[in-house]
């Protein structure tokens, strides 16, 4: 299993972004907003980072269509490409998520980044199995 040989990078993603979201908390979301809308946005955002980290250590079943595939579908594409990719691009969606209630550009920055992403994934070649 992918778990076995990823879980160093998923720990070190896991620390970073904790860092990051107390540092973010402690410089820029102080002033902004205080009680629910935090605690809101701060869910939001770990349930981002764990369904990434989940999807980098080889939870490919979490991806929407692969649970739907069958096998001689799953078998064009690189399982450990699509995972590894999809779990780091999901870390860094989760702290976009958590920027996004500081200024509207970094909601520009998030659609944008999934807009890139769902472009990718869709014409590059990385993803695809070699035959």
């Amino acid at each position: 299993m992918m778990y076995r040989e990823r879980w160093k990078g998923a720990l070190a993603m896991g620390l970073l972004w904790t860092v990051a979201t107390f540092v973010t908390y402690y410089f820029l979301l102080g002033d902004y907003m205080n009680g629910f809308g935090l605690w809101t946005i701060l869910f939001v955002s770990l349930l981002l980072l764990v369904c990434g980290l989940a999807v980098y250590l080889g939870g490919v079943m979490l991806l929407a269509g692969f649970n739907t595939m069958t096998r001689e579908e799953r078998a064009q594409y690189n399982i450990k490409e699509v995972t590894s990719f999809m779990g780091i691009f999901l870390v860094l969606i989760s702290y976009l998520a958590l920027l996004m209630i500081i200024h509207f550009v970094f909601f520009t920055v998030f659609i944008a980044a999934v807009l890139v992403m769902v472009i990718y994934v869709n014409v590059s070649k990385r993803f695809r199995a070699s035959t």
